[in-house]
C-alpha cells in the first residue's frame, strides 16, 4: 500500500508516530532520475536504452508523478483530482515537511521536532550528512524556459502540484513552540 493508506493502518491512539519527508522538485528529480538510471546499472530500473532517450521521450516513458504514486500506493493507471486531494490532505494533517533545496532548515526542523538535535554530536553529523549527501548524481542543468522542463512538468503536473502544496505547508510548519502545537492539533498522527 501507498505511505498514506500504509498509516492509516499502522497508527492509532494506542500507536503513535510521525511521518517526516525530505521533498525534492519533481523536474529536477526526474532530470537527475533521467541522467542517474543511464548509468546506474546496478538499480533495478536501469536501462541502457534511456542513453538514446531524450528528456522528453523520457517524460512520456513510465516515470511520472512518482511522489503522488508512492503516497498513493497507485503505481500504474490514471491519477484522478479526488486522488491528489486525498494525497495533499495526508500531507498536511500527518506529515512533517522537508525540502531538499531547503536542505539546512529541513534538516534542523527535523532535528528540533524529534528531539536529536539533544545530542552534544548533532551538529557535527547533521553537518557532515548534509554536505556529504548521499547518492549525488552530477548532471548537466535544465533550464526552465526550455522544452524538457515544461514537457516533465507537464508529464508530472501531479506531482509539481503536490510539490506546491508542500512548499505552503513547508512554510507553515516553521519550527517553535507555536507550529510544533499546530502541527500536533491537527495530525491525529502524533508523536
Amino acid at each position: 500500500p501507498g505511505v498514506r493508506i500504509a498509516a492509516e493502518y499502522l497508527f492509532d491512539d494506542d500507536h503513535q508516530g510521525t511521518v517526516f519527508a525530505l521533498l525534492r522538485h519533481p523536474v529536477s528529480r526526474a532530470i537527475s532520475l533521467y541522467y542517474y538510471l543511464q548509468k546506474a546499472h546496478w538499480e533495478p530500473d536501469y536501462n541502457a536504452e534511456l542513453k538514446n532517450l531524450t528528456l522528453e521521450d523520457f517524460a512520456d516513458s513510465k516515470h511520472n508523478n512518482p511522489m503522488t504514486r508512492i503516497l498513493m500506493g497507485k503505481r500504474n493507471g490514471t491519477i484522478t483530482r479526488i486522488e491528489l486531494n486525498q494525497v495533499k490532505d495526508f500531507l498536511s494533517t500527518k506529515v512533517l515537511i522537508g525540502l531538499s533545496d531547503q536542505m539546512n532548515a529541513s534538516v534542523r526542523r527535523f532535528g528540533h521536532y524529534f528531539g536529536w538535535d539533544d545530542n552534544e554530536k548533532w551538529e557535527q553529523c547533521s553537518r557532515e550528512a548534509i554536505n556529504r549527501g548521499s547518492n549525488k548524481n552530477p548532471h548537466p542543468t535544465v533550464d526552465e524556459d526550455t522544452s524538457a522542463w515544461k514537457t516533465l512538468a507537464e508529464a508530472n503536473k501531479y506531482d509539481m502540484e503536490l510539490y506546491q502544496h508542500a512548499v505552503k505547508l513547508f512554510r507553515m510548519q516553521v519550527i517553535s513552540k507555536e507550529s510544533e502545537a499546530y502541527f500536533n492539533k491537527r495530525s491525529s498522527v502524533k508523536r
